[in-house]
């Protein structure tokens, strides 16, 4: 038993002595560097603008309306076609108008040979020294019977007036450019004065409909504030110019102002009838903060950000965002000017990480 005891106490000073010699093992695994990608908190102005949705609308619209009825005879023009004012676009059947022409400037010719006829006996009333010779009945009969001819050839030529205006009336004109629409009848049938044929759109130039809320007036201070249209999703201008008309109340049952604007600079892209984007600029913020909207995230008590500081560890910053500008974002309060903020990498952090920063 003692033997026993002996064996066991060397065995623990051999175990003893061996391991003074090497290491301590380490208690724990160091905290892994994190890649991220960084920005700098920068200052600057930025322009304030209100956002809102608006509809594009053309200059005019044009419903093109015949002015005589008839049958017809041709269409001069190709759906959708740009014509330019005074361009043909349907003929009539003129021949009834023609012939309305023809019968009254005859009726104006006879008229005008009984007119000259009593001229000329006038005339030759005039012409006797004695004018006792002449009865005072038939001279007052003579003078009513020109006044009865001129008039009634003042007539004629009225009528004759608007019989060729009827005539010319059978040739349908572009009443100004623009695209024609679809016709809504073919050559062949009869149509009705009045009766619509096609619709003309004039596109030049373009304006667009929007609606101001109640609170966003008191901000604008000129009457033609510059106006900016892009597509939904989309921050390519596609158009810009200024508001030419707001409305003199607002409607009472929406809280909404209506305005128009009429756009100076436009892209091909835009048509009649789209909704766009409209941005109104009524000043701008000076000095403002902003980073790059990359770098908020939000979690339930609302956004916020990560910024690096001096020994490359992380701390989450609680942010109130302003205005959003070209893929940056105004920083109301929460951070300071040339703060690193991370853009890129956030899955992996929390509060005191160490990041390394490989945006070279």
């Amino acid at each position: 038993m003692k033997r026993i005891f002996s064996y066991a106490c060397g065995c623990l000073l051999v175990l003893g002595l061996s391991g003074c010699g090497d290491k301590p093992a380490p208690s724990s695994a160091e905290t892994p560097v994190i890649p991220v990608r960084t920005a700098s908190v920068i200052r600057r102005d930025v322009p304030l603008f209100f956002e809102m949705i608006g509809t594009i609308k053309p200059a005019s619209t044009v419903v093109i309306k015949p002015q005589v009825n008839g049958l017809i005879k041709k269409i001069y023009f190709t759906e959708g076609e740009h014509v330019e004012e005074g361009a043909l676009l349907y003929t009539i059947e003129e021949a009834p108008y023609a012939i309305r022409v023809k019968e009254i400037e005859a009726q104006r010719d006879q008229n005008l040979v009984h007119l000259n006829t009593a001229r000329k006996k006038l005339e030759r009333f005039h012409s006797i020294t004695k004018q006792d010779v002449i009865a005072k009945v038939e001279w007052d009969e003579l003078e009513a019977k020109i006044a009865l001819y001129q008039a009634m050839l003042n007539g004629d030529e009225a009528r004759l007036s608007a019989a060729r205006l009827d005539l010319e009336h059978c040739k349908v004109k572009a009443p100004a450019t623009g695209y024609m629409g679809k016709s809504l009848l073919s050559a062949g049938n009869r149509v009705s004065s009045g009766e619509a044929l096609v619709t003309l759109t004039q596109k030049d130039p373009l304006t667009v409909d929007f609606s101001l809320a109640e609170k966003e007036l008191s901000s604008i201070t000129t009457t033609s504030p510059l106006i900016e249209i892009s597509f939904s999703g989309s921050d390519a201008v596609l158009a810009s110019g200024h508001v030419t008309f707001m409305d003199h109340a607002i409607d009472p049952k929406t809280g909404m102002l209506a305005a128009s604007a009429r756009l100076t600079k436009k892209n091909q892209l835009l048509w009649p009838g789209q909704t766009v984007r409209v941005k109104l600029y009524y000043g701008k913020k000076e000095n403002a903060l902003l980073v790059p909207l990359r770098a908020i995230r939000t979690n339930q008590n609302g956004p916020y950000l990560y910024w690096v500081k001096e020994d490359n560890t992380v701390e989450l910053c609680p942010v109130q965002l302003g205005l959003e500008e070209k893929g940056d974002i105004v920083i109301e309060q929460g951070v300071e000017v040339d703060k690193k903020v991370v853009v890129e990498g956030h899955l992996r952090l929390f509060p005191g990480s160490k990041v390394e920063d490989v945006l070279q």
